[in-house]
């Protein structure tokens, strides 16, 4: 009898993880520094983002090449299969 399919049995494609890395990239570099707000402390926060933008990108495009380069799964199919598995 086959096990039913969760969430957690799916793989999430590569060119999600780099889509994230790039938009986490652009959003913190340039985006949340024209952020104001009246709070100085977190106005600080928000200037310093841009410098922490690398650290956050470098995270998910790890996860994205650890999603390229993976295995196969449990039933043998390679990620980004022609057969719609991947």
């Amino acid at each position: 009898m086959e096990k039913p399919k969760t969430a957690h049995s799916q793989r999430i494609p590569w060119w999600i993880y780099i889509s994230i890395a790039t938009i986490l990239y652009f959003g913190l570099t340039y985006y949340t520094p024209t952020l104001h707000t009246e709070t100085p402390w977190i106005s600080s926060l928000l200037l310093a983002t841009p410098n922490l933008a690398p650290i956050g990108a470098i995270v998910f495009l790890l996860l994205g090449a650890k999603a390229l380069y993976a295995g196969p799964d449990k039933k043998g199919n390679f990620p980004d299969s022609k057969n719609g598995n991947g």
